[in-house]
């Protein structure tokens, strides 16, 4: 897990074949915040990318590394004490052996925070 107790997978369940949907509740009371940034705290982009891998990891019951990063969009900031709940929702499909191609959306009913298309392998 990235972070002990950063954030917590309330609700994860495969819509249809291959695509799949996260409720996250995070932390906000988390230590990491005081730091990024004093004030204003902000959930570092790269944890929001390490987020939708552990979710992608947990639907498949497999560990997996970041291959290739195609397209990866943040267009909002996260932060905790405002956004607390998201959705993630992604699909991920086979595109060779142990390789799994991942298109992921983060958001809540405010806004969408983060597209991004990305290559998975298990390792």
């Amino acid at each position: 897990m990235l972070l002990a107790d950063f954030y917590t997978i309330e609700i994860l369940h495969e819509t249809t074949p291959g695509e799949y949907t996260a409720t996250v509740t995070l932390n906000a009371a988390h230590p990491l915040y005081a730091g990024h940034f004093p004030g204003n705290p902000v959930v570092p982009g790269v944890c929001t990318l390490q987020i939708i891998k552990e979710c992608c990891e947990r639907a498949l019951g497999r560990r997996l590394m970041t291959s290739n990063m195609a397209s990866c969009k943040f267009t909002n900031m996260i932060r905790p004490g405002i956004n607390r709940r998201l959705e993630i929702t992604w699909t991920l499909s086979p595109n060779e052996e142990n390789r799994y191609n991942c298109r992921a959306e983060v958001r809540d009913e405010a806004a969408t925070y983060l597209k991004l298309k990305a290559t998975y392998i298990a390792v």
